[in-house]
């Protein structure tokens, strides 16, 4: 079944299906509590340095913030719980296509901050496909939901991400710190330590708002109007995807002008970028997410950003957010055009030639390998001395990825561009399609530390289900569990009679689920899915599908090498097109 999945917000199924993406939703409103809870009583903690905070401060880079949430346990469970209605689109709960409309729901809380209590504070959900997590949920406070605060304007809201995607927990803090570098607009970083009724602590990552001090700060203005890009480009198409964050409004116009001008290719191209955005930031922008290989930003992804109209320049400008994703994909390409104005710029003479400008200016005035291994190793020594102690395995391992990735990332792009100008796709993005190729349906049984062994030999799986065609019913299957590559995978092998084999896996972090518990893999998340296949003239598998709407349930489970290991996996299966 081909369904095109329209204009806007349905282009989240390319995106979602390529990468796992990170958002953090918007801020609530001003809802009262939810039915059934108890208002929060009490003063705020008169006086004490907190009052006084200032926003430097709150950000200081080598801070670590104590945060202490007391909740009813009740509210906890629902505000960790809490997704968008099912049926928002192909990727379920955890990865709707974007809908302004819904908002993860504030409930109270008491919430002591570096020993200062304030009992009048609201706490939300804040989470968006690949930072989807009901254990450790991204987390926004607001000191002066219910009732004054008493704290300066910049200091009465946090955002705390859960670092879900990034098992290093520096690339945000760092791919914020280079923005900066190249002198772009970019929110602060640090750490904060969570606990939430009196359970173990967690490191969560600190991140300054695109509030009014921010635009303060970045612009000297507040006066202008800013949006927030998720799954957004400046097509027409896809303009209802921006969403209108602050100022006075109306700059909508001013997105669809510059959308016309990109397409206008009668003139040439940096013309037509200048007349409506900052063309060096744009071009500096573009050239920094690519050399942090930022799969998931604008010009890779058309996400994870903010456009901002500045009033002084009239012109539009970048603002990255959601970078955990930087600083990974060593070999990432040394252009990346999947945006509409990296794309139109590109296929211009004169665009193309900036960019490359751009680039090397910004490889010999920001990539300065000695300043980012000192910011990186100072950024690990406050995760290694805070990150609980069954993290710092995969903590480490991610960091010493991070090195590997600033100390040859020159050399990589020098031999990408040994041969001049990389060439590129010339057709614009496109609004995507999702096929669907079937479902699967699986009992299986096997045992623990047997991934590498003939799965079959090891497990046994009884498969139900069509996939393009192919019944399942019947197939050959076995099965194998293990970790790999610090997460715990599942592998579900298809022996088809034509020949090929057929992948069914599962994968989710190194925290062992409980017997009986239900999982939700889906395109992101922390445990995902997918199918793969091998030919008979293949070395390897390659990936052709993603599995979504599933369902994964371990009836036994255990660690120690030979240990039974049983449950059912089922779910769709689709591939973006």
């Amino acid at each position: 079944m081909r369904q095109r999945l329209g204009d806007g917000a349905s282009a989240i199924a390319r995106h979602c299906g390529v990468s796992a993406v990170v958002f953090a939703a918007a801020c609530c409103g001003s809802e009262p509590p939810p039915a059934g809870s108890e208002r929060p009583n009490g003063p705020i903690d008169p006086g004490g340095p907190w009052v006084s905070l200032t926003r430097e401060e709150l950000f200081d880079p080598n801070r670590v913030l104590h945060v202490e949430i007391e909740m009813l346990p009740a509210d906890w469970e629902a505000l960790r719980t809490e997704h968008p209605p099912q049926g928002f689109g192909p990727f379920g709960a955890e990865c709707h296509p974007f809908n302004h409309a819904f908002r993860y729901r504030y409930r109270p809380a008491t919430v002591t901050l570096d020993g200062h209590r304030v009992e009048r504070a609201g706490v939300r959900k804040k989470a968006y496909c690949g930072s989807e997590d009901q254990d450790k949920p991204g987390l926004k406070l607001a000191f002066d939901k219910y009732a004054p605060s008493g704290l300066e304007p910049g200091i009465r809201r946090l955002t705390l991400n859960n670092a879900v995607q990034d098992p290093s927990y520096v690339r945000q803090c760092l791919g914020l710190w280079v923005f900066a570098r190249a002198g772009l607009p970019a929110s602060r970083c640090n750490f904060a330590v969570v606990r939430v009724n009196g359970g173990d602590p967690e490191l969560y990552v600190h991140v300054e708002r695109l509030d009014n001090e921010f635009l303060r700060r970045s612009f000297g203005s507040t006066d202008g109007d800013l949006y927030e890009g998720t799954l957004s480009d400046f097509d027409e198409r896809w303009l209802p995807n921006f969403e209108h964050k602050r100022g006075p409004g109306g700059a909508e116009a001013r997105l669809v002008a510059a959308s016309r001008a990109l397409a206008d290719e009668s003139r040439p191209a940096l013309t037509r970028v200048g007349e409506h955005f900052h063309l060096d930031s744009s071009l500096r922008f573009w050239a920094v997410e690519v050399l942090m290989a930022a799969w998931d930003g604008y010009h890779s992804n058309q996400n994870n950003y903010f456009i901002y109209l500045e009033p002084s320049t009239d012109r539009l400008r970048f603002a990255p957010w959601g970078v955990d994703h930087v600083l990974s994909n060593l070999h990432s390409p040394a252009v990346r055009t999947e945006s509409y104005l990296s794309h139109f710029l590109y296929r211009d003479d004169a665009g193309r030639a900036r960019y490359y400008e751009t680039l090397d200016w910004a490889l010999a005035h920001v990539w300065h390998e000695s300043a980012l291994s000192s910011e990186l190793e100072r950024l690990a020594g406050v995760v290694t001395r805070h990150v609980p102690t069954r993290e710092i395995s995969d903590v480490e391992e991610a960091i010493e990825h991070t090195r590997d990735f600033i100390r040859r990332r020159r050399e990589v792009i020098a031999q990408q561009l040994a041969n001049g100008p990389l060439d590129v796709d010339p057709n614009p993005p496109r609004v995507p399609e999702l096929v669907e190729l079937g479902s699967v349906a699986i009992r299986f049984e096997t045992t623990w530390d047997s991934l590498g062994s003939p799965a079959a030999a090891i497990g046994s799986a009884t498969v139900d289900g069509a996939v393009e065609g192919y019944q399942l019913a019947g197939a050959r299957a076995g099965a194998s569990v293990g970790r790999k590559g610090g997460n715990t995978r599942l592998s579900i092998d298809l022996a088809l009679s034509s020949g090929e084999d057929l992948h069914v896996f599962a994968v989710g972090p190194r925290e062992d689920p409980a017997p009986g518990a239900e999982l939700t893999p889906n395109y992101t998340g922390r445990w995902r899915g997918g199918l793969s296949r091998r030919r008979p003239s293949d070395d390897k598998p390659y990936l052709v599908a993603r599995l979504i709407d599933a369902r994964l349930q371990f009836d036994a489970y255990a660690t120690e090498p030979g240990a039974e290991v049983r449950g059912f996996l089922q779910g769709r299966i689709v591939r973006i097109e």
